[in-house]
């Protein structure tokens, strides 16, 4: 469902690089199947993003920053840096820098063009413009992030990496509903997933029900299995519903087996109808064992999948309770739970299964976050940026895990 995040990537680029580099990149991405948006003013110089630019950074599970050589000249693009820092900060959307063509050590410290770039921008704006002193700090933030140094070889074999890296984070959720359709679609469960969202949870909801004789996908089960919570929605017609309880079997299963956390909520059904099977629950069950039999295994599994669930810990809707204090508590309790094993940004680990076998195609590691805090006014004058103790910087710029403390090094 794509009713909030409308994009999986956005990618922020401007110049040269927007038609070549940029155009392929987000051909490989839609290729995949993933919805990748890209302005299509890759040459436009002017300092004003378009609201529609704005709601689509913000609509966007991850967003990919091409820093090169022009990059820093174009004020539009570091507008929108400035959003992507926003709503990584916000919206735990993930942030993705590659270097392109150019020196992590030159971003990070704004050298060479970006220390023209930004020399122009003072005597613009005004060296203690708050503006440029915001495009500063979103440059400093992302450069220091984990990245891909794409500054030689194949540039097919770049995209190819990047993509890689769309792909495995993508292909994992923080939450998983299961909930009849008829009965909470377009309210509770709505609700429900648009504050997850909000809160930077990567949730999937289905987005259209199973007719008769539909078989649940094989990309459902996987999507729950790759779920760290299910959150199972009990209303009165659920059980209804083979295709829910089939997806509830495969959640249980996971629960067993993966330790995956499950939360029943009680909407407008009490706990102990849905653990006996009492009311819609019966009239329900009873229609299941005349299709497939009183006896029927399926049947058997379904009824104790039911009295399983409604015996977990969960949320039941009280009598008078606002529905919204409801969604509140439960994604509160998702925050609570949320031990870094959830999908957030600060536990991804980006270098997993990306090449670094050389200086040019290796991941960019973090400095300091204090690299690029300096004073840029003036080009020649720019002493160079402090590293962490576990980072060296050598003379071709690009910055290497090191054991031991090191000094930095022109």
């Amino acid at each position: 469902m794509e009713s909030e995040q409308c994009y999986d990537v956005y990618l922020n680029l401007r110049g040269k690089t927007h038609y070549g580099f940029g155009g392929n990149l987000r051909k490989a991405l839609r290729d995949k199947g993933f919805k990748a948006f890209m302005s299509d003013d890759g040459m436009q110089s002017g300092s004003q993003v378009s609201p529609s630019l704005l709601r689509a950074i913000e609509q966007s599970r991850i967003s990919v920053v091409v820093f090169s050589r022009d990059y820093a000249r174009y004020t539009g693009c570091l507008e929108e840096l400035v959003k992507i820092v926003e709503c990584k900060e916000n919206r735990n959307q993930l942030v993705f820098p590659i270097f392109y063509k150019i020196k992590p050590y030159n971003v990070r410290g704004l050298k060479k063009s970006y220390c023209e770039a930004f020399a122009r921008h003072d005597k613009k704006y005004g060296k203690n413009s708050e503006k440029v002193q915001k495009w500063r700090n979103a440059l400093s933030q992302v450069a220091n992030l984990h990245g891909l140094v794409a500054r030689s070889g194949y540039e097919y074999e770049h995209v190819e990496k990047v993509v890689e890296m769309v792909t495995r984070y993508l292909s994992r959720y923080d939450v998983f509903i299961n909930f009849r359709g008829a009965d909470t679609r377009y309210t509770f469960t709505g609700y429900l997933y648009k504050e997850l969202l909000r809160e930077g949870f990567k949730t999937f909801i289905d987005d259209e029900e199973l007719k008769d004789g539909d078989k649940i996908s094989p990309s459902l089960v996987k999507a729950i299995e790759a779920s760290r919570l299910s959150i199972v929605v009990l209303s009165e017609n659920y059980a209804h519903s083979k295709w829910c309880l089939d997806e509830l079997d495969t959640i249980l299963q996971c629960k067993r087996t993966k330790n995956q956390l499950v939360w029943p909520i009680f909407y407008k059904v009490e706990p102990s109808t849905v653990r006996h099977q009492k009311n819609s629950y019966e009239k329900a069950m009873t229609a299941h064992e005349q299709k497939y039999g009183r006896d029927s295994s399926k049947v058997l599994k379904w009824r104790e999948n039911l009295s399983e669930v409604a015996g977990l810990k969960g949320f039941p809707l009280e009598p008078k309770q606002y529905e919204f204090k409801l969604i509140e508590e439960i994604v509160k309790k998702a925050i609570e739970n949320d031990d870094g094993s959830y999908s957030q940004v600060t536990s991804v680990d980006l270098s997993q299964g990306m090449n670094n076998d050389d200086d040019e195609n290796e991941l960019s590691k973090s400095c300091s976050s204090s690299s690029a805090m300096v004073d840029h006014n003036y080009c020649n004058s720019i002493s160079s940026p402090s590293l962490n103790p576990h980072t060296i910087n050598i003379d071709d710029g690009d910055c290497f895990s090191s054991s031991s403390p090191s000094s930095s090094v022109d």
